[in-house]
């Protein structure tokens, strides 16, 4: 008898101990990067795996030393809510990484630490102590390096910091695969799809501009690893976080407050590059950039589309420039002809020539060139000897009056002989 209840014990809680974990019932940190290649380099992420959402406004994030001192990365959660089977990023003030910011920069992770997240209640939702520190879930998860994050396998809480994650080195793949339906293949096909580089002057262009991926593959896609980056002026590049799923045939913008990629007025380029250092696309230069338009993709072929469609598919909707540029000229070669006809008089002829100039810019008004003073130069100059002329001839007949006057006794005899 004695057997027979022993082994129905065995059965009972072995297995029970045999089945397989299942993802925790809470909140849990599920993600945890200390530096880069830059010490800023660093987040934590907090994931959902309920089949609710929670609201985390009023939670707090802190930091616990290895000596036990801890402070706040972020002292209040603002009004959020993390959807079921989804995550939230917190990052470092300086750090690229889309989602909510340290309440300060002057706090950075270091290899061994222990992160904590509280409620409202001040309780401990969640814990992870790594490296050797004084705080932490039974056993303490390895110790954190520079371009290396501590990741949580399948989103599982055993209360067993060491049992719960793995170091995983940038460019490494972790071993338990989250959501099967999604790929992070290096060969999905992925491009850009729509640049908008130049928003109204209303729209901050440090926070209006985006730069739009489209997904042609028949399967989600996870562009976490992935890289956008502008190739002239200020350069930047972004490192597009994990978990960040671009829907099967779907669309994706990523916006420039979260990437600080400031796209030039005067022309850009913009690349794609997958977490091997490959680039996927290459956008063309936009060249000179048009207030309110985006630059948009159709089946490779780039250009200026009045109809901005953020999100969705793209629509043709080219401005006409050579007709614009045409009915200009046309009208340019009107006035001028009219300008020409018009000669009512020398004084409204010179009238019409100099507000002509003025209009489109030529060089053909006399006034520009300097030629209006010589022009009245010479004109004086004519008049001056016209003067001349006369006040001689006046003064030859008066001459001759003068001297026909003093001789008239003279010519009066020789008259009368």
């Amino acid at each position: 008898m004695r057997k027979v209840l022993f082994f129905s014990f065995f059965m009972l809680f072995g297995g029970i101990s045999a089945l397989p974990a299942q993802a925790a019932s809470h909140l849990v940190i599920s993600e945890i990067r200390v530096a880069g290649d830059l010490f800023y380099d660093e987040y934590v992420k907090i994931y959902n795996p309920t089949d609710s959402d929670i609201n985390i406004e009023g939670y707090k994030l802190t930091k616990k030393t290895a000596s036990g001192n801890e402070y706040n990365l972020l002292t209040s959660f603002p009004a959020s809510i993390v959807k079921s089977k989804e995550s939230i990023i917190i990052s470092h003030q300086q750090a690229t990484y889309e989602g909510l910011k340290y309440s300060t920069k002057s706090y950075s992770l270091a290899s061994d630490n222990t992160v904590l997240i509280y409620d409202k209640s001040k309780a401990v939702v969640d814990k992870v102590g790594f490296g050797p520190v004084t705080d932490y879930e039974k056993n303490p998860a390895a110790a954190l390096g520079k371009n290396q994050k501590l990741i949580r396998k399948d989103n599982i809480d055993t209360d067993d910091n060491a049992a719960d994650f793995e170091v995983i080195s940038d460019g490494e793949d972790p071993a338990p695969v989250e959501n099967p339906g999604n790929s992070s293949s290096q060969s999905a096909n992925i491009v850009i799809s729509e640049l908008y580089p130049d928003p109204p002057t209303e729209i901050s262009e440090s926070k209006g501009e985006w730069i739009e991926l489209f997904n042609s593959e028949s399967f989600d896609v996870d562009l976490g690893g992935w890289a956008l980056e502008d190739v002239r002026g200020s350069v930047h590049k972004f490192i597009i976080q994990g978990g960040t799923i671009i829907p099967k045939s779907g669309f994706l913008a990523f916006e420039s407050a979260v990437t600080k990629i400031s796209l030039n007025n005067d022309g850009d380029e913009v690349l794609l590059i997958d977490k091997n250092g490959s680039i996927i696309y290459s956008a063309p230069d936009f060249g000179k950039t048009k207030t309110g338009l985006s630059f948009a993709n159709f089946d490779n072929i780039w250009s200026w589309t009045q109809t901005v469609t953020k999100g969705g598919a793209n629509i043709k909707d080219i401005i006409e420039e050579e007709a614009s540029f045409s009915a200009s000229t046309s009208k340019a070669k009107t006035t001028t002809k009219k300008a020409a006809t018009t000669k009512k008089s020398t004084s409204s002829t010179s009238k019409a020539t100099t507000g002509k100039a003025k209009t489109v810019g030529t060089v053909e008004d006399p006034e520009v060139l300097g030629m209006g003073d010589i022009a009245s130069e010479e004109k004086d100059l004519n008049n001056n000897g016209n003067l001349g002329i006369m006040f001689g001839l006046g003064g030859a007949v008066i001459a001759s009056l003068y001297l026909a006057y003093k001789n008239k006794d003279s010519l009066s005899e020789n008259f009368k002989n």
